[in-house]
C-alpha cells in the first residue's frame, strides 16, 4: 500500500530510466514512455497501485501539474524537449523528493513520488 510517509528500514526504489543521447528529441507516443524504463513491465502495477490510493491525482491533468513540465495536456511528450532534459529533470525531482522524504510505498519499496507519478501517467495514457 502507497502512503506520504516513510520507513527507513524499507529498501528504496529508483525506477531505472534508459539513457538517451542528450539530444535526441523524444517521440510523443505512449510505446515510447513505456520504453524509457529499463523494467517497462512493473510500470503498470506501480502505476495501478498509485492511482489506487491517490484520488486526488487520478485524473491526467491534475497529475499532468505535478510532473516536470515536459508533457502536454494529453500526457504526450513535448516535441522540444531532448532526453538530456527528461533526464535531468526528473533526476532532480526524484532527488528533491527523496530529500523531502515525499515518496511513496508499495509492497515493502519506496519510490520517490515523481516516480510514481509517471508510472501513473503511462498508465492513463495507455488505458
Amino acid at each position: 500500500m502507497l502512503s506520504g510517509g516513510i520507513v527507513a528500514a524499507l529498501p528504496v526504489a529508483h525506477l531505472a530510466i534508459r539513457h538517451w543521447p542528450p539530444s535526441t528529441p523524444l517521440a510523443e507516443t505512449p510505446d515510447d514512455l513505456v520504453a524509457w524504463f529499463a523494467e517497462p513491465d512493473e510500470i503498470r502495477t506501480i502505476g495501478e497501485a498509485y492511482l489506487a490510493t491517490t484520488e486526488a491525482e487520478g485524473d491526467l491533468s491534475a497529475l499532468i501539474d505535478r510532473l516536470p513540465p515536459i508533457f502536454d495536456a494529453q500526457g504526450a511528450m513535448r516535441g522540444d524537449v531532448s532526453a538530456g532534459e527528461v533526464h535531468r529533470q526528473f533526476g532532480d525531482r526524484v532527488e528533491a523528493d527523496f530529500r523531502n522524504r515525499d515518496v511513496a510505498m508499495l509492497d515493502g519499496w519506496v519510490l520517490a513520488r515523481t516516480e510514481a507519478r509517471l508510472c501513473a501517467l503511462v498508465v492513463l495514457r495507455n488505458g
